[in-house]
């Protein structure tokens, strides 16, 4: 089901075939987009592709790849049941309702690409496809560094739930630290995504 806006195509990935298709290029965009600022994030290509598989395992998954003419990988975005993401439900039990909520786990666009509307495309687009009979909250989380990408999330209204967790990961330095990132939400009718 692909869309077009602007210069770049945002497809579904549904099929064991479409996984298997954008596995290595969604790795290798991943470690692109997390070893920037800032994250500072590194991945190896077997790890980074491993997030894809187990995120595009999960029941209700809804994971977008944004591409040029070429198909070239541009960005990319994934949406989970937050109920599937164990270290995170927990931390917003009683402040949404877990169930019913959708966890926005990743979103990703290329240096390239930014500023072009990709992002927000891939943002939109996904709560376009959630089922409103049986979610009504999105929850994502962003650096606690000001960023394009927090930027984003607010002109599009979501809001600071006023509650944090740390992350650790390898940082492109070698060195394993954590990082603060802050959790963002949204009633799903409330988000504008024409």
């Amino acid at each position: 089901m692909p869309e077009d806006a602007n210069s770049f195509t945002v497809t579904r990935i549904l099929t064991a075939e479409d996984i298997a298709q954008w596995e290595q290029k969604f790795a290798q965009a991943y470690q692109t987009v997390f070893r920037g600022e800032p994250y500072r994030e590194s991945f190896t290509t077997e790890k980074a592709a491993g997030v894809f598989r187990m995120l595009t395992a999960l029941n209700d998954h809804i994971t977008l790849i944004a591409s040029d003419p070429s198909g070239n990988i541009l960005g990319f975005g994934v949406a989970v049941p937050l109920s599937t993401m164990k270290t995170i439900a927990p931390r917003l039990d009683g402040l949404v309702p877990v169930r019913q909520t959708y966890y926005l786990a990743e979103l990703g666009v290329l240096p390239e690409a930014r500023g072009a509307g990709v992002g927000r495309a891939l943002v939109r687009h996904r709560i376009r496809l959630m089922d409103r009979e049986r979610f009504s909250h999105v929850v994502l989380r962003v650096s606690d560094t000001e960023s394009s990408s927090a930027a984003m999330y607010k002109a599009l209204d979501f809001e600071d739930m006023g509650v944090s967790m740390d992350v650790t990961r390898t940082r492109t330095d070698g060195h394993i630290r954590a990082d603060q990132r802050h959790f963002l939400c949204r009633v799903i009718s409330q988000v504008d995504v024409s």
